[in-house]
This record gives C-alpha cells, sequence and structure tokens, in this order.
C-alpha cells in the first residue's frame, strides 16, 4: 500500500533532506509544506496519511497545526518532530493536538521510520493479527478453552532504584498449549471468538491465587483489555482481587482502542473506590496512551520498550523520557520503565529520575516471586 507522508517545518532545508532521505528509503509519497498555512490549502485539496510538523514555526506553532488536523481530517497520524522539547509543548501537543508520538531532533531516519510505520499499524493498515489454524481438526473455540485450561501465571519483578528493593511484580499469562502457546496468539484468538472478558476473568482468578505467596509490600501488576473495565464481574463478588485491591494495579494496555467503550470514566472511578490503582501501558508508542494519562490520570505509567532500550546512546530517546518524566512529575503520576536488559540503559533512565525499573536484567517472568536478593544481584552484575 502506497502512504502519503506530508512534512511540516519553515526550515525549508529541514524539510527538503527529510523529503530526499525518506524518498531513498521507504516507498511512500512525502509531500512538504513551510508553513501552517501552506499545509492546511496542502490538506484541502489532497490527502495524506500523516502529517509531521516541526513546533516552532512563525504565527502559527506545530501543536496548534495539527489541533486543526485533528479536527478538519481526524483520521490524519499527526506526529511532532522538533528540537522544543518544553513542557508547555508537550501538553499542549498531547491535550489538543492528540498526536500520535513526540520525536526530538536530532531523529535518526530509522526511528522516524519506525514510527510511521507504527502509526500504520496501529491504525490497523496492515489488516489485524492472524488467529493460529487449529490443530488436530479442532475448531478455533475448542482450541481457545483448552488454553484457557491450561493457563498460567509468571511474575516480573519491578524494583525501586532509589529503595534498591523489589516494588512490585507484573502479572503475565503463560500456557502450554501446543497452539496457543503464544501469549499474542491467545490474545488474537480471545479478540476474534469475542471472548476477550472471558480470558482478563481467567487470569485475574489465577492472580488472586499467587497473591499470598507475594511479599507483603509489593503491588501486583495485572494487565486488563478495556473491554472489561465496563463489565460488571470486575465490580462484584465475581472479582477475586477486590478483598486485595490496595495491592492491585490494573494495567490499561493498547490491545484497543478505550475510546470505543462507554461510561469508562464512571467505570475507573468506581475501581478507584474499591481500592485499586490504575496504569497506563507503553507510554510514548501511541496517541491512546497519552490520551489515557490526560483522562484517567493513573497512578503509574510505563514506558514501552522501544524507547527505553538503547537509550543511552540515544539523544532522541533521552530528551522525549526527560519531558515525559517532568510532566509526569507535575501530575502526580509515577513511571516505570520497562525492558531494561543492559547496565547502561538502567544508568541512564536512572539519571533522567526514572525510579522504577522492569526488564531482564533484574528478572525474567517466572513462576513464584523472585525474592529481593536474587533480584539485586541480577542488577548489579553488569555494574
Amino acid at each position: 500500500m502506497s502512504h502519503r507522508i506530508l512534512l511540516v517545518d519553515d526550515d525549508v532545508r529541514v524539510t527538503q533532506a527529510l523529503r530526499r532521505t525518506l524518498h531513498a528509503t521507504v516507498p511512500w509519497e512525502v509531500q512538504t509544506a513551510n508553513s501552517a498555512r501552506d499545509a492546511l490549502a496542502m490538506l484541502e485539496r489532497e490527502s495524506f496519511d500523516v502529517v509531521i510538523s516541526d513546533e516552532r514555526m512563525p504565527e502559527v506553532s506545530g501543536s496548534e497545526l495539527l489541533q486543526e488536523v485533528r479536527r478538519r481530517w481526524p483520521d490524519t497520524t499527526r506526529i511532532i518532530l522538533t528540537g522544543e522539547a518544553s513542557l508547555e509543548s508537550t501538553i499542549r501537543a498531547i491535550n489538543d493536538a492528540g498526536i500520535y508520538r513526540f520525536l526530538m531532533k536530532p531523529c535518526r531516519t530509522d526511528e522516524l521510520v519506525a514510527c510511521i510505520e507504527a502509526s500504520f499499524r496501529a491504525k490497523g493498515t496492515q489488516g489485524p493479527p492472524a488467529a493460529p489454524v487449529p490443530a488436530n481438526g479442532g475448531t478455533l473455540a475448542q482450541n481457545f478453552e483448552r488454553a484457557v485450561a491450561g493457563l498460567w501465571v509468571a511474575f516480573q519483578p519491578i524494583v525501586s532504584s532509589a529503595r534498591g528493593r523489589v516494588f512490585g511484580y507484573e502479572a503475565l499469562m503463560r500456557s502450554e498449549d501446543p497452539v496457543l502457546r503464544s501469549p499474542l496468539d491467545l490474545l488474537a484468538v480471545a479478540e476474534q471468538l469475542g471472548r476477550t472478558v472471558e480470558l482478563d476473568h481467567h487470569v485475574l482468578q489465577l492472580v488472586a491465587r499467587c497473591a499470598s505467596e507475594a511479599p507483603p509490600d509489593a503491588l501486583l501488576f495485572v494487565n486488563l483489555h478495556p473491554a472489561t473495565i465496563v463489565d460488571p464481574f470486575l465490580y462484584n463478588d465475581e472479582n477475586a482481587l477486590i478483598p486485595i485491591a490496595p495491592r492491585i494495579v490494573l494495567e490499561l494496555t493498547e490491545r484497543s482502542s478505550i475510546e470505543s467503550f462507554p461510561n469508562v470514566e464512571e467505570k475507573i472511578a468506581a475501581l478507584r473506590e474499591l481500592g485499586f490503582r490504575l496504569a497506563v501501558d507503553d507510554l510514548g508508542t501511541g496517541y491512546s496512551g497519552l490520551t489515557c494519562l490526560v483522562r484517567f490520570k493513573p497512578e503509574f505509567v510505563k514506558y514501552d520498550r522501544e524507547l527505553v532500550d538503547g537509550i543511552h546512546a540515544s539523544n532522541t530517546r533521552t530528551k522525549l523520557v526527560s519531558t515525559l518524566e517532568q510532566l509526569c512529575r507535575e501530575i502526580g503520576i509515577r513511571t516505570i520503565a520497562e525492558g531494561i536488559e543492559h547496565a547502561v540503559d538502567r544508568d541512564a533512565l536512572v539519571a533522567l529520575g526514572c525510579d522504577l525499573l522492569q526488564g531482564y536484567l533484574f528478572g525474567k517472568p517466572s513462576k513464584g516471586f523472585i525474592g529481593a536478593e536474587a533480584v539485586r544481584s541480577a542488577a548489579l552484575a553488569n555494574t
């Protein structure tokens, strides 16, 4: 599929260089504009899949331009690419322009291309994930039920760098099923069958059974499909986690757009009344994550591995995480950096103010709960 990209920057040299670079790298049609006025005129004449704008431009800022794009062409993906990373401009871009991603100059070509390609996937232009083919003549439903019956939960530690101890654990479903062994495959089948709530219900019950074995001061992070948030079972005695709700952080994933579910704010308020806390997954990888931050003010947000991996050598990632850290501190949200595999990335994140850390460096998902001493040994091994 041929995609159309519009680059907007008041510096002609920047737009020309980006256009040449993208033309040499990807088969997309790339157009340029050097003012917000020119960009809007082009959008009125022809359609674009993505608009990428600088923030600091004369007369009309990038955030103001993308706010108008959002209002008039809401299906067009909006990305900021700028050398300005002020808190004010970040908030404006998130709240008013509903941007997909905030990228910092200088940005490597592969990072920009990866961001654009990710936006295409988020919009479903490459189609939904294919469900695995049923084995041995079984139906999709039969394979799903067999996989659910054999589910178990692994726990991966989340550590506090400031306190040098385990802060909590993320619960991750696992299956030994020969067809639906991968959690992503199981999720894809659940989506296709309309049984995501049933799957989440089963995982919550498993977490509740294991909770008594966790260190008493550790929080447990549990992933939920947005559809589960509006399901009645979450608020009644069917939910086995209610008795330990103050220890549970419900982690909203981006597997489905939360915007399509009714009364979500009221439901989340009811969950907080029960004692649950909220986390938003994959901050920095999509508009829905940023929207959840603004609408629901979660207690925690997680930086996606895409932001974390290699941050020690990436000026772009460093600037973006620094800006997001400042934003989250201003509005009272704690951040968690996940996907950490190397000590150099851990050290870079700690220097930026990230206290809560997760990744293979500290411990892989496992049956049972990795103790504090084992986590400390793993974390310090490569220091």
